[in-house]
This record gives C-alpha cells, sequence and structure tokens, in this order.
C-alpha cells in the first residue's frame, strides 16, 4: 500500500513538472516569453575596431541611461537598460564607431512597456533586429 502511494506521488510531480516546461516552451516558441522580461540590448561587434557603446534612452528624452562601454572588435556585449517610460515610446542606443564618429541607431521604435529584445550588429553599417513590446 505504501509503496503504490509513493507511486502516485511520483507519478503526479512528474506529470506538474512536465506541464510546467510544456508551458514554458509553449510561452518562448509564441514569443510571450519575451514579452515579460524586461527590455535586454545585444551588441556584437564585427567591425575592424573597437566601439564605445555611450548610452541608451528613451526618443522623447525623457530618460536615459549612461554606459560608456567599449566592445572590442569580435566581441558581444548584453545590457539591461534602466529607463523610466511614460506610455508610448521608442529606445535608442548612441555608440563612437572605430573611426571616433557618433552615431545613433533606434533599437526599439515602439514601446509600452519597454520588454522584449533587440540584437544590434555593427559593422561598416548597423543592423538591429527588434523585438520589442
Amino acid at each position: 500500500m505504501r509503496t503504490r502511494s509513493m507511486v502516485i506521488v511520483i507519478a503526479v510531480v512528474v506529470a506538474i513538472l512536465a506541464a510546467g516546461m510544456g508551458a514554458l516552451l509553449l510561452l518562448k516558441e509564441t514569443g510571450l516569453w519575451n514579452m515579460m522580461k524586461p527590455f535586454t540590448v545585444t551588441v556584437k561587434n564585427e567591425s575592424n575596431g573597437n566601439i564605445v557603446i555611450v548610452e541608451a534612452g528613451t526618443v522623447r528624452g525623457q530618460s536615459k541611461h549612461t554606459l560608456d562601454h567599449t566592445l572590442e572588435s569580435g566581441k558581444t556585449f548584453k545590457f539591461t537598460p534602466d529607463l523610466d517610460i511614460l506610455g508610448e515610446d521608442g529606445v535608442y542606443m548612441t555608440h563612437t564607431n572605430a573611426e571616433g564618429a557618433t552615431v545613433q541607431t533606434s533599437v526599439c521604435g515602439y514601446t509600452e512597456y519597454l520588454s522584449g529584445s533587440a540584437k544590434v550588429t555593427i559593422n561598416d553599417d548597423v543592423e538591429v533586429e527588434q523585438d520589442c513590446h
């Protein structure tokens, strides 16, 4: 009798864990997981020299996060900008390229909740893959 109870308890625990893992996979597959996490920016430096990520801020200018992070050629840097948002806005990132020119790039064209992510690749030009909400 005791063995049967243990088997039932173990089966229930396994079922609960499987359901939880299935729900997590579903959230990731549908993109809902990205909507629930704080907005993050991943920058990949594919240029021939070092760059400096100067700041990130809201397009309306209500909030700014200063970084001054040097990113070596071939390296990747991920950060979560500490920004406050009121209503609808966008997010920009400013960096200094290897030639010393300042470049401002939109990393999130529209957000209400400052969640999701952006992947920025810097080479001769700047490419941005936005998934922000």
